[in-house]
């Protein structure tokens, strides 16, 4: 995964503009983990941060790319072209430290590790109750991945931990929640999500209950 890493997305890359989303994790959840800001700057700003005290996000979907942002799908089309019942795929570049919080997707997808590690806390919970479902999550956003783990061995729920490093590729089946956590070495972590094809009317109902926004964002092709 060489050719994928940090210092070479920089160099490829750094050159460029786009949408950049800022994310400050000492800030409490409303619904999900949302960036404080998107605006469009170099992409200098990313691969080069200093900044500790907040984070930041390039996420480019190949659906929805800008002219700048289709050279990343276009430098990451190795790993992605010949795979099969894909909607589409996402390239995420995320500087340290990073989370995101306890969620699942509507959608089946597998993820590809290229620089940097992450740990993935995974776990199957459906509530009959769409009001306890949201309590969960009322509860569990922003929580570190330690009181995750305790919340969900008080509440008897098997989990699995999982960390994935540069050339790792898993599977996440649609409606499996999970958190996930930079380790914070070096300056961040680049992965792609390949997004299968596939509709459930149960998740996507379930998902736009209990977090309206983003719901509404996915819809419109807004993917964060």
């Amino acid at each position: 995964m060489e050719q994928y890493s940090w210092e070479n997305f920089s160099k490829q890359f750094s050159h460029l503009s786009g949408v950049i989303g800022i994310y400050d994790f000492t800030l409490t959840e409303i619904e999900s983990t949302d960036p404080i800001e998107k605006s469009f700057r170099s992409y200098t700003d990313v691969f080069n941060n200093q900044d500790q005290k907040v984070s930041y996000l390039i996420k480019i979907s190949d659906t929805t790319a800008s002219i700048s942002e289709s050279k990343f799908m276009k430098f990451v089309s190795p790993i992605t072209q010949n795979r099969v019942n894909v909607e589409r795929c996402m390239l995420r570049i995320q500087t340290n430290p990073w989370r995101h919080s306890c969620h699942f997707d509507t959608y089946d997808q597998t993820v590809i590790m290229l620089d940097g590690v992450k740990k993935w806390l995974l776990f199957r919970l459906v509530y009959s109750d769409i009001k306890e479902e949201r309590q969960f999550i009322q509860k569990v956003n922003g929580l570190a991945f330690e009181k995750l783990e305790e919340l969900l061995k008080s509440m008897k729920v098997v989990y699995i931990v999982k960390t994935s490093k540069p050339g790792d590729e898993f599977f996440i089946p649609a409606g499996m929640y999970h958190a996930v956590e930079n380790e914070n070495y070096g300056k961040g972590t680049i992965f792609v999500n390949v997004v299968h094809n596939g509709f459930s009317e149960i998740l996507d109902k379930r998902f736009t209950q209990i977090w309206p926004s983003m719901a509404q964002k996915c819809e419109n092709q807004v993917f964060y």
